[in-house]
């Protein structure tokens, strides 16, 4: 029998006017206001925007895969976040880092100012970089704190959690877990972003009182990282699926990545403009940004870093 599970699959191969044909023939048969219904009118619109987005994209991008002895080695690279002075902090699973392992780790590499990459990424601790898994490592705007996520697979007691590391006198120190307002006993907490201030934290948990699966969550931070409410932001970012992998960039736009908003297939990058608050809309970035397949980690740099970066 067809599910949306079908239909999303059709999408998530770039087959939308397939998708849309069998879920239009199948709405004909479901009761206005079911779940069912309003499901399969949410998989006709995504099917509707990906194919006038394709019709009508107009923009050139270059997209530049970077040196891939230096970040995109063997194993995969992700979560990468880019800093003013012109360094790189990025996830990767590689062979030969630190405790052999095949676990994710968090590194970092220096761009020149031709934006080239001379040196080879190191870790960027082993203090951070444990036997579990690490990534999506984000530096405070005076890097003197380290946030990122630790995925702990012990049978026992298994751990999706953010942590932070302190730099001080030249190295960061052992990595202390967030309190529990912040990772919820028993859920998944991860993807830490910070405002450009530093002030609040952003992140992603699938915690009690969320829209849906996975959402974005966001707080206030003091210099201990004690915190204010935890708050949702509500329907403008969150759906009943998975959102994931904050960024705000430092003209206070907020993006992210959804499964429930009309998009390309699988996740797409939003943006949302936060000087409103959250009373609007997200903007699918559209292609080349976003394709059929998943479509997230994105982070921009500001337009004059870039001119200096010439």
């Amino acid at each position: 029998r067809y599910t949306h599970d079908y239909a999303r699959a059709l999408i998530s191969t770039g087959k939308y006017k397939e998708a849309m044909d069998i879920t239009n023939t199948l709405l004909l048969d479901q009761e206005v206001g079911t779940d069912e219904f309003n499901e399969s009118k949410n998989v006709v619109k995504s099917c509707l925007f990906a194919m006038q987005t394709i019709e009508s994209k107009t923009r050139i991008v270059d997209i530049k895969l970077l040196d891939t002895t230096k970040i995109n080695a063997s194993g995969g690279a992700f979560a990468a976040n880019y800093f003013k002075d012109k360094t790189i902090v990025f996830s990767a699973v590689r062979p030969g880092n630190e405790n052999i392992a095949p676990n994710s780790n968090i590194y970092q590499v220096d761009v020149g100012s031709n934006g080239k990459i001379y040196e080879e990424a190191q870790s960027i601790s082993q203090l951070i970089n444990s036997q579990e898994n690490e990534g999506a490592g984000v530096l405070s705007p005076d890097k003197t704190k380290m946030y990122f996520t630790r995925w702990s697979y012990n049978t026992k007691n298994p751990e999706c959690a953010i942590y932070v590391s302190r730099y001080l006198n030249g190295q960061w120190l052992t990595p202390r877990k967030l309190k529990d307002n912040i990772n919820y006993p028993g859920y998944k907490t991860m993807h830490p972003a910070l405002s450009p201030d530093g002030s609040t934290l952003y992140f992603v948990s699938d915690r009690p009182g969320g829209k849906g699966k996975l959402d974005i969550w966001y707080c206030t931070l003091d210099e201990m990282d004690n915190t204010q409410e935890i708050i949702n932001p509500g329907p403008a970012v969150n759906t009943k699926e998975n959102e994931a992998t904050p960024f705000v960039h430092a003209n206070n736009v907020l993006y992210f990545s959804s499964e429930g908003h009309n998009g390309l297939g699988g996740l797409d990058v939003f943006k949302l403009n936060l000087d409103g608050g959250f009373n609007s809309n997200p903007k699918n970035l559209g292609i080349p940004v976003n394709s059929s397949m998943d479509d997230a980690y994105y982070v921009a740099v500001p337009l004059d870093e870039m001119a200096q970066s010439g």
